[in-house]
């Protein structure tokens, strides 16, 4: 009896055991094929799976958007005023310190890629061109952004504010929905160049609740971040709603390079975005 007990422990010690070390592995397979995608793009891999790379990283176990959100931003806002005033070499250092932190950020991508144009690197710039215009496509092929069933996958609120700028919108309004049991962030945007108005439905469950784990009180969970040459509009603090709102109908979205007022002057006049996307 004694000796059936014992083998009955050891089995539930080795099978707790097992299951432990299939977690781990479980656990470590979105790192491991995170740092493998991250690699090859960072060897100047252009073609990988950008959706795919971006899923990983909101899957990693340490990923958090709100984590140096502030500091972040404002070195990219640092970056961008380097490369106005001509210090190339230091917008090129702020731009590697950015994306030893995140390399996703689009938008830093997009400044060193003007920064290497204005340094004649043709080859540096056609990188970081490309890896900005694939992560922005990448959202915006998720959804059209019309409803809250066709969202646009979001991993971050820096996200959202890239899209229309880069859509050539601007926010007016912006409010944390939960529908189903699913978390939304709801802007309503103006485009001045052409009067359109419309809604911009994001999926943030990917990341929603992450800005609890952080101690800074001024980050709130749905909200926009601080102010920026993206966003210089002031910002309704967000407020939560059981249900959802009417949408505007709106032509085809194309991936152009058109910013609202007072966003980053992208040189409108180059051909950095060879080609479009349409959605909807």
């Amino acid at each position: 009896m004694v000796l059936r007990l014992r083998c009955v422990v050891l089995s539930l010690i080795f099978l707790s055991m097992c299951c432990f070390a299939l977690t781990c592995v479980v656990a470590q397979e979105p790192a491991q094929d995170y740092r493998s995608w991250l690699s090859r793009l960072k060897s100047g891999d252009t073609s990988i799976n950008f959706t795919e790379l971006r899923m990983l990283f909101a899957k990693l176990p340490e990923y958090n958007p709100y984590r140096d959100l502030i500091k972040l931003r404002e070195k990219e806002n640092a970056m961008w005023k380097a490369y106005k005033d001509g210090k190339l070499k230091e917008a090129l250092k702020l731009g590697n310190e950015i994306l030893e932190k995140n390399y996703l950020r689009s938008m830093t991508h997009f400044i060193l890629a003007r920064v290497y144009e204005q340094s004649n690197n043709p080859e540096k710039q056609k990188f970081h061109d490309e890896v900005f215009f694939q992560l922005v496509r990448s959202i915006i092929e998720s959804g059209d952004g019309k409803t809250p069933e066709t969202a646009m996958t979001v991993i971050s609120i820096e996200e959202e504010y890239t899209v229309l700028d880069v859509l050539g919108f601007e926010q007016e309004f912006q409010e944390l929905v939960n529908k189903n049991g699913k978390w939304f962030d709801h802007l309503q945007a103006r485009n001045h160049k052409t009067g359109e108005s419309r809604d911009f439905w994001f999926d943030i469950n990917l990341f929603y609740g992450l800005a609890g784990k952080e101690s800074s009180a001024s980050i709130e969970a749905g909200g926009p971040p601080t102010p920026s040459p993206q966003m210089t509009a002031a910002t309704p603090v967000p407020s939560v709603v059981p249900t959802t709102q009417s949408t505007t109908p709106s032509s085809p979205q194309s991936l152009t390079v058109n910013p609202p007022p007072g966003g980053y002057p992208y040189p409108r006049s180059s051909k950095i975005l060879p080609r479009s996307v349409t959605t909807g």
